[in-house]
């Protein structure tokens, strides 16, 4: 799962990527939700505000939003921020399928991002020192559900520390990271110009 050291050392969704996948679109479907959507600016990012009961994962995300609507144009970007745990899940369902990137903290309110669409980009913080052995911290990291995310083939996924994650260094960081997983989803034509 994420929380001890052994965790880490052997995979269960090694290869089952095309079976996420699967999985993905069987759900949309019953939801009668459509599988397949175009990226194109306005790029949605979404943020999954306050996912977590555990206070240090219950995060806000207010100085990374207030960020990227500085950097980012409206017409390139539209930065929207939901609390899940309060909507019904063909709600989540619909804004995760139409999300070209999906920013929250690791655990279980990180699982609407595995119905994100092809080629999009999930962002997990996870706690640099949240790991547990027999319920005794054990100052070490807790990468929860990596096992799943890790293997789903069809969205990228980066891990960024939450202990750092408001610092200017780690905030500009994001930005990058966020300018570059949108440009890849562009395949010719420049958009400079959608930047402040």
């Amino acid at each position: 799962h994420g929380w001890e050291d052994t965790d880490y050392q052997t995979t269960q969704n090694h290869g089952r990527g095309g079976m996420i996948y699967d999985f993905r679109n069987f759900m949309l479907k019953n939801m009668k939700i459509p599988i397949e959507f175009k990226q194109k600016p306005s790029f949605r990012i979404i943020f999954s505000e306050r996912s977590s009961n555990i206070a240090r994962r219950n995060l806000d995300f207010s100085k990374q939003k207030e960020l990227l609507r500085q950097r980012f144009s409206p017409s390139y970007v539209s930065v929207e921020s939901y609390m899940f745990s309060e909507m019904p899940l063909r709600n989540q369902l619909e804004i995760a399928s139409q999300a070209s990137i999906f920013i929250t903290s690791c655990g279980g309110g990180a699982v609407t991002s595995m119905f994100m669409p092809r080629g999009s980009s999930v962002v997990m913080y996870y706690l640099e020192d949240g790991g547990f052995i027999n319920n005794k911290p054990t100052g070490r990291p807790a990468r929860l559900d990596w096992d799943l995310f890790n293997n789903m083939s069809y969205i990228k996924v980066h891990w960024l520390p939450a202990g750092t994650m408001n610092t200017d260094s780690d905030t500009n960081a994001l930005f990058l990271l966020i300018q570059h997983e949108l440009d890849s989803l562009i395949r010719e034509g420049s958009y400079d110009h959608f930047f402040n």
